[in-house]
């Protein structure tokens, strides 16, 4: 599941992909099921490494609108072993949303990341919100609402010892990169 982020920014940020996510969460909650557990799934790491771009002088670049604020990550290889834990403790977790987290870092260490594990220059650059969202791309407008929601609720939105509590094999992002350097190096060729 995700939030329903229509709902709880009063319609300021339109995120479909969230808020359709956050309208089954409140039909689950409102049916009376005896069990059920909202998971809550961070910016996936392989999603996030796929926006860097590369330059003319060969050096690459992470364009998106979160100036110096935080963004909470996760491998997509480490969701399961969480649920699969989930599933164990069905009683502690009934009813509730959980956030899944495996790192919480600034746009700048994620690219400092994937340059220690590449060997090549991976640089952020921030792009000021207003134009991101007019970015010639289908999702520009709805990814900006959504990156903008990330800078807004911060470090709260997720839960890294909670994560790494049911699944104490979840990777940092750096972790990541050097378990998956062959998907790096791909990205960055």
């Amino acid at each position: 599941g995700l939030e329903n982020l229509k709902k709880t920014t009063n319609g300021r940020l339109k995120v479909p992909h969230f808020s359709a996510k956050g309208r089954v969460e409140e039909y689950i909650a409102s049916q009376g099921f005896p069990a059920y557990t909202n998971i809550r799934i961070s910016a996936y790491a392989e999603s996030l490494i796929s926006f860097v771009k590369k330059n003319e002088d060969g050096t690459f670049t992470l364009s998106l609108n979160m100036a110096d604020a935080k963004i909470h990550v996760i491998s997509s290889q480490d969701c399961g072993p969480v649920v699969a834990a989930v599933f164990d403790k069905q009683r502690e977790f009934n009813g509730k949303a959980i956030g899944l987290s495996g790192d919480f870092i600034t746009l700048d260490e994620f690219t400092a990341a994937m340059s220690r594990v590449s060997g090549t220059t991976v640089k952020y650059q921030h792009i000021p919100n207003e134009i991101f969202k007019k970015l010639p791309f289908p999702a520009a407008h709805e990814l900006g609402e959504m990156f903008e929601y990330y800078v807004e609720a911060g470090e709260a939105l997720r839960d890294i010892e909670l994560t790494k509590r049911l699944n104490p094999d979840t990777l940092s992002f750096e972790e990541f990169l050097v378990k998956n350097k062959d998907l790096l190096m791909k990205v960055l060729s």
